[in-house]
């Protein structure tokens, strides 16, 4: 299955029209006050100021947007800070409805927050939308992982119960350079810098951070943490399991060393820490692409 292609416009000044989103009280879902039902939507383009291009957001990925928007608590998502000055200058999502109608959100990638210019304040958004940005408008690691996630989470379940194992895996077995999620959690929880997100349905605010060695760059990360899962992407020891699962290897390599998955999809495999399916494994052309962790049930 191959992710789908945004449509790229020379020229943004098709949106330019668009009506600002306006709310009338601070309090609630963002989508009790929204102009628009999701059911209606039938266009969402994005525009990057800075790059000077607008991108038509692939049909596959609207959730991804509506979603949040819909479940955004601005009680909690609010971001404190002057209520005079809005930064969200970068991007601007814009939502075509079915009858013709035109709205638009500011976005902010830098800080991942929503501008509403009419309210004078912003909004955390969550950690999906930031992936998003960065799928349709760069090529870097952030993207690639991007792209994966949401395919395998568009997938089916394929039934593997003839394939399962009988128990879960010891939580050292499956622990990443020697640490679970909760070690990894720690080691980041020393970085006070990152990009912030709220997610409605994950419950709370979180960072978007990333760890990497000198000759890597914020694009090309080792390790990727975001809200309830870090992710690795290069396959070196530091970054493998005790029985040597890593990125790089193949489908055949993976059962070798712990046998079939507990779940799976085409893309991702997941298997069982404990009572949470915990360790995930996704998957490009045949190999290992990212190795994950995720946060215990």
């Amino acid at each position: 299955m191959n992710s789908p292609t945004p449509t790229v416009a020379a020229s943004p000044s098709n949106i330019a029209g668009a009506r600002p989103i306006k709310i009338a009280r601070f309090s609630g879902l963002l989508g009790e006050q929204l102009p628009f039902k999701a059911e209606d939507i039938v266009g969402i383009r994005w525009l990057d100021r800075h790059l000077n291009r607008s991108v038509e957001v692939p049909k596959e990925r609207y959730d991804v947007i509506l979603q949040n928007l819909y479940q955004l608590n601005l009680a909690e998502a609010i971001v404190q800070g002057n209520d005079d000055t809005i930064a969200t200058t970068a991007s601007l999502m814009t939502f075509t409805t079915k009858d013709g109608g035109s709205y638009a959100i500011d976005y902010d990638p830098s800080n991942n927050v929503y501008g509403l210019p009419d309210t004078k304040r912003i909004f955390l958004a969550s950690a999906r939308v930031w992936l998003l940005k960065e799928t349709l408008f760069n090529n870097s690691e952030w993207s690639a992982y991007g792209q994966l996630y949401e395919q395998a989470r568009n997938e089916p379940l394929i039934d593997s119960t003839a394939q399962r194992s009988a128990q879960s895996y010891d939580r050292s077995r499956l622990a990443i350079g020697g640490l679970d999620y909760l070690g990894w959690e720690k080691k980041f929880l020393l970085k006070s810098s990152g990009i912030p997100s709220y997610d409605d349905l994950a419950g709370g605010r979180g960072l978007i951070q990333f760890a990497e060695r000198p000759e890597r760059n914020s694009l090309y990360p080792e390790v990727m943490k975001l809200p309830g899962t870090v992710v690795f992407s290069i396959g070196i020891s530091d970054y493998a399991t005790s029985d040597g699962v890593k990125v790089g290897l193949s489908q055949d390599e993976v059962v070798a060393r712990l046998g079939s998955p507990d779940a799976r999809t085409e893309t991702k495999w997941s298997y069982r820490i404990g009572d949470s399916l915990s360790f995930h494994l996704l998957f490009k052309d045949g190999k290992v692409r990212f190795v994950s962790l995720t946060e215990p049930e």
